[in-house]
């Protein structure tokens, strides 16, 4: 593994490097061709990091299963969502879209495979920067949620390296096992600082805005660092880590399954459905350190990305329907399969339906909370899935068999219909067969 690291960022850094120097050369024109480009610069990457190039090992970068899963995830979900947002009406169309995106990509990568916390930090700035400059007019956090965050983090990070003597994620571990007993405030109070700053940057913690566009890739960066702090760094805090993100996980569960079945606005309904998925993410992070904690966090985060993809690019098309925005799902189905159709597979796999990915991970996450003896977890977490079932099985209904309106749907070009088609297949096939999943 640590053979892929370094090759895949060096590719995606080398590309964004050429584009710049593409677009200076060529500043009209031959955008179509920036966006192949940088399509197949996501693809070799994927391909050089599941291949395994022989380099040196890198001793900041981490080499485990967990980034191995996680960043062949993330490149997946970056092409994927170039693919379904390249036509969206808020996509700027300007090359350094493109290359803020590969940048991005970077940032991810480092992020995930980081094996200091100082490097951990950058890589997250460097990936919420470019994210949100990607796309200047949907902001991946609301208002100063990312500054906010960003500040929390580095504050946070700074006094665990105060707390411990080190910015070394094992060598903090290793101090922490051994030096437990009573803990200073100042690691505590780091200890909230740096999972709080990375919750806001993934918009896994509130406050939660209905207006900010839900982008997959944050939330699986977020969800990365911290389950590579908790794994790496933060084993001996696990009973402060655990339930720290179980109130966290209740109320995004709470919040958003009420919201998702509150009768409003479609958009505002669908952010919700997003809201409590979040919650299920939370819920993972929650039970990490249990016995198979890990397959249980791909599951979930798989479902979640995967789901999150075909959400988005709904929301875009939404916004530009001319039909009101119930009707837009009258008939859907039947209407353009191309785009029905992948939501409908989306919508059963947050509702957690069997036979979607969604499902297997409600049924693992639901198992451990009942071997761990967590009640009032499996409280919420049957409320928030009643909730969520009730939301999509109403849209559903109106997907297949609701009335088709006068109004023209917007148009599906190719790639937004490649996109959502390889989305829904990735949570029909996991489902169906979750085993490699499982086995990460």
């Amino acid at each position: 593994m640590a053979t892929q690291v370094a090759a895949s960022i060096a590719i995606l850094a080398c590309a964004a490097l050429g584009l710049i120097v593409w677009d200076a050369w060529r500043p009209r024109g031959l955008k179509p061709l920036l966006f192949g480009l940088a399509l197949a610069t996501l693809a070799l990457a994927f391909a050089f990091w599941m291949g395994g190039i022989p380099l040196p090992r890198q001793g900041m970068l981490a080499v485990d299963r967990m980034p191995c899963a996680l960043g062949a995830l993330y490149l997946m979900a970056a092409a994927l969502s170039l693919l379904v947002e390249e036509d969206a009406p808020q996509h700027p169309r300007r090359a350094e879209s493109y290359i803020l995106r590969l940048l991005a990509a970077v940032g991810a990568l480092l992020t995930l495979s980081a094996q200091d916390a100082m490097l951990l930090g950058i890589g997250l700035e460097l990936h919420a920067i470019a994210l949100d400059r990607a796309y200047p007019g949907a902001k991946t956090s609301d208002h100063n949620a990312r500054p906010l965050g960003m500040g929390a983090l580095f504050f946070g990070l700074a006094l665990l390296y105060a707390a411990t003597g080190t910015s070394s994620l094992a060598v903090m571990g290793e101090r922490l096992w051994v030096y437990g007993g009573p803990r200073a405030g100042m690691l505590y109070l780091g200890l909230a600082l740096t999972l709080g700053g990375i919750g806001l940057l993934g918009g896994l913690l509130p406050p939660y805005g209905r207006n900010a566009r839900p982008i997959a890739e944050s939330a699986l960066v977020a969800v990365g660092a911290l389950g590579r702090l908790g794994l790496d760094a933060l084993g001996a805090l696990a009973w402060e880590w655990s339930w720290a993100f179980a109130v966290a996980a209740v109320i995004a569960l709470v919040w958003g399954g009420l919201g998702a079945a509150w009768p409003s606005d479609l958009q505002g309904r669908l952010m919700s459905l997003s809201l409590a998925q979040r919650g299920f993410l939370l819920l993972a992070l929650a039970l990490l350190f249990e016995r198979r904690g890990l397959p249980l966090l791909h599951a979930t985060l798989f479902a979640f990305v995967l789901a999150q993809i075909i959400l988005s690019a709904h929301l875009y098309q939404i916004a530009q329907a001319a039909a009101p925005h119930e009707a837009y799902l009258a008939g859907l189905a039947k209407r353009n399969p191309w785009l029905g159709t992948p939501l409908l597979v989306g919508l059963l796999s947050m509702g957690g339906i069997p036979g979607t990915l969604g499902y297997v991970g409600r049924l693992e996450s639901f198992r451990m909370l009942r071997e761990a003896g967590h009640d009032g977890l499996v409280v919420a977490w049957a409320l928030a899935g009643v909730l969520c079932l009730y939301a999509c099985a109403r849209w559903v209904w109106l997907l297949v068999k609701g009335r088709s309106p006068s109004a023209p749907l917007p148009g599906t070009p190719w790639p937004l219909r490649i996109g959502l088609a390889l989305a829904a297949l990735g949570l029909l096939a996991f489902g169906l067969y979750p085993v490699p999943l499982l086995n990460l």
